[in-house]
C-alpha cells in the first residue's frame, strides 16, 4: 500500500496532466546482502538479478559479510544488529575499507581505492546497485508520447580525493536492435570537480569486430538535450550533502532522437547508423552508479592518484509514463 500511495504522489507532482498512466518496469527492491548477488565482475559475467556488482577491477577483491566495524558510519545508513546481514567489505579488519550495504531498498557504498587491488595501469574502479530490464520503453503500446523515467533518493556525505574524479550517476544500458550494439549511458547526480557536460564518446568496451561502440553522457539539470529532468527534481552539484536529494528524469521520444543523431554524427561512415524507429530500442539494464577515475594522465595505482567516498541511495523507480 505504501509504494501504490508514494507512486500515485509521484505522479500527482510529476505526471503531465495529458498522460494518463505508468508502467512499471522495476518498482524500489527490498533486499539484504545474504539475499542479493554482491559480488566484482569477471570477463563474460552478466547482471543475473538486481543487486551490486563492482566493475574494472581484479576478482581478487570479494565482499565479505562482517560485523567487525560499522560501515553506516561513514554512509550514513544505520543498518541496525546483525550487521553482517546487512553490510560486507573488501577488507572486513579495515575500518573504511570498500564497503557496501543493502536493507530494504537502501543502498549503502564506501568506494576506497586505497583498500582495493588493482589491475596494472588501472584508471577507474565503480560500483553499481542495479540489475538487468527487458524494457520497451517506447513501444507502441504506449502510445505517441511516451516517456521513459527513472527517480531516486540520494547522499553523498563524505569525499577525500587525491587528482581523481569522483561522480555518481544513474546508468542506463540502451540496446538496438539494428546495430545490435549497447549503448550505455550516464546521467550523472553528483561530481566532486568539474561542470556538468553532455555528450557522446567512444566507448572501448563496447566495441565489436567491425563495430565502435559509443556512449552518452548526461546529467540532472535544466535545458539538457538527452534527458528532460522532472520538476523539483534536483541538480547536479560538487558539494557534499548527507541530507537526501531526489534526482529525478526521463528520456522522452525528442530525447532519444538527440541521443541517436548526436550518436551517428560521431559514427565513422563506413559502420551502420543507430536506428531511428524507437520500436528497436530497448533497456537491458540500469542501476545507481558510483565511480572514481584517475586524472592527469595518470591511474589509481599511484598513491597520489587515489581517493575515497562514501554514499546511500534508496526508493529506485523505473517506468514509462504515457
Amino acid at each position: 500500500m505504501k509504494s501504490k500511495l508514494f507512486a500515485i504522489g509521484v505522479c500527482a507532482l510529476f505526471c503531465n496532466s495529458s498522460f494518463a498512466a505508468d508502467h512499471y518496469w522495476r518498482t524500489p527492491v527490498w533486499s539484504t546482502i545474504n539475499d542479493s548477488p554482491v559480488r566484482v565482475f569477471s570477463p563474460g559475467d552478466s547482471m543475473t538479478s538486481h543487486g551490486v556488482y563492482a566493475f574494472d577491477m581484479p576478482t581478487t577483491n570479494v565482499f565479505t559479510p562482517h560485523a567487525n566495524w560499522n560501515v553506516g558510519d561513514y554512509t550514513g545508513l544505520q543498518t541496525g544488529a546483525p550487521l553482517q546481514k546487512y553490510q560486507a567489505s573488501f577488507n572486513p579488519n579495515a575500518s573504511g575499507a570498500t564497503a557496501v550495504q543493502l536493507k530494504d531498498d537502501s543502498f549503502g557504498l564506501i568506494l576506497h581505492t586505497w583498500t582495493m587491488t588493482l589491475h596494472p595501469g588501472q584508471n577507474v574502479a565503480a560500483v553499481q546497485w542495479g540489475g538487468p530490464l527487458n524494457a520497451t520503453p517506447w513501444g507502441a503500446q504506449f502510445g505517441t508520447n511516451p516517456h521513459f523515467c527513472f527517480s531516486h533518493r540520494q547522499t553523498v556525505p563524505r569525499s577525500e580525493a587525491y587528482s581523481v574524479v569522483q561522480h555518481t550517476y544513474t546508468s542506463l544500458f540502451l540496446y538496438d536492435a539494428v546495430t545490435q550494439q549497447t549503448i550505455p549511458m550516464m546521467v550523472t547526480s553528483w561530481a566532486n570537480i568539474g561542470v556538468p557536460l553532455e555528450y557522446v564518446a567512444p566507448d572501448t568496451n563496447t566495441n565489436s569486430a567491425g563495430n565502435v561502440g559509443y556512449y552518452a553522457a548526461s546529467y540532472y539539470g535544466n535545458n539538457t538535450r538527452y534527458v528532460t529532468k522532472m520538476n523539483w527534481s534536483s541538480d547536479q552539484g560538487n558539494a557534499l550533502f548527507s541530507q537526501e536529494k531526489f534526482f529525478a528524469a526521463c528520456i522522452t521520444k525528442g530525447n532519444l532522437q538527440n541521443i541517436i543523431n548526436d550518436l551517428n554524427a560521431k559514427r565513422p561512415s563506413s559502420y551502420p547508423k543507430y536506428s531511428s524507429n524507437f520500436e528497436n530500442y530497448t533497456v537491458q539494464g540500469m542501476g545507481i552508479q558510483a565511480e572514481t577515475g584517475a586524472l592527469d594522465n595518470s591511474n589509481l595505482n599511484d598513491p597520489y592518484h587515489q581517493g575515497w567516498f562514501s554514499m546511500t541511495a534508496r526508493d529506485a523507480w523505473i517506468y514509462t509514463n504515457y
